[in-house]
């Protein structure tokens, strides 16, 4: 197994931000990976929500594992074209002018060609984490509210 972080400040209250990572049908805005996100599951968004996402080389299922507000939340991915098991956190921390993110993610390969393959690409696969989580900050800096 290995884990993947990334973090950053968003100027943007922290409840605000809680709410948008905590809604899956928001990361086509911030992550090409996916074309389109849609939840799955009926009621509030909390433990137990399931987000189907489809991209142009993978389709995920993943389940809100827990669900904090503001503070953190956690998922797993139930199904995903990837030879990798997926779990992950969103932590939230209010700070001077915003909120401080910090995506936490383990993976955990189950073939042998991706164990072997995993220690050259984590810093590939954090990269893009960071990656997406910049745009993310970019997309939520730059809408308006109120």
């Amino acid at each position: 197994m290995f884990r993947m972080t990334a973090s950053t400040v968003i100027r943007r209250p922290i409840e605000e931000v809680f709410a948008y990572f905590a809604d899956g049908t928001n990361e086509p805005q911030y992550n090409s990976d996916f074309h389109s996100s849609e939840r799955i599951t009926e009621g509030p968004i909390g433990q137990g929500t399931r987000f189907h996402q489809k991209g142009k080389r993978t389709d995920v299922i993943y389940e809100i594992t827990s669900h904090d507000p503001p503070n953190h939340v956690t998922f797993r991915l139930l199904k995903a074209d990837i030879p990798v098991r997926v779990s992950g956190a969103h932590h939230f921390e209010a700070v001077p002018g915003g909120t401080r993110v910090t995506w936490i993610y383990d993976a955990e390969p189950f073939t042998p060609l991706f164990r072997v393959l995993a220690p050259l690409l984590r810093p590939v696969a954090e990269r893009r984490n960071q990656h997406h989580l910049n745009r993310a900050r970019r997309v939520l800096e730059q809408q308006r509210h109120g």
